[in-house]
């Protein structure tokens, strides 16, 4: 018999930019992008909400992200 075919489904990225349609293909991408400045937080309304951040893109735009949840110690 031949060899099993595997077909795997394109990943959805973590993050296209509206304007210049920039993507990123992970968090991982994201954060280490230096076209990216951290702008701020917006906490969560209600417990374990870890809230929003906000970064300008180097074509202008501002992108919004959850923040990430604090992990237990």
């Amino acid at each position: 018999m031949g060899a099993a075919l595997t077909l795997s489904m394109p990943r959805r990225p973590f993050k296209r930019c509206p304007i210049c349609h920039f993507l990123w293909a992970t968090l991982a991408d994201f954060r280490q992008d230096a076209r990216l400045l951290c702008i701020g937080h917006r906490c969560g309304i209600s417990a374990g909400d870890p809230g929003l951040m906000m970064f300008n893109h180097s074509c202008g735009t501002t992108l919004v992200t959850e923040a990430e949840r604090p992990r237990a110690s």
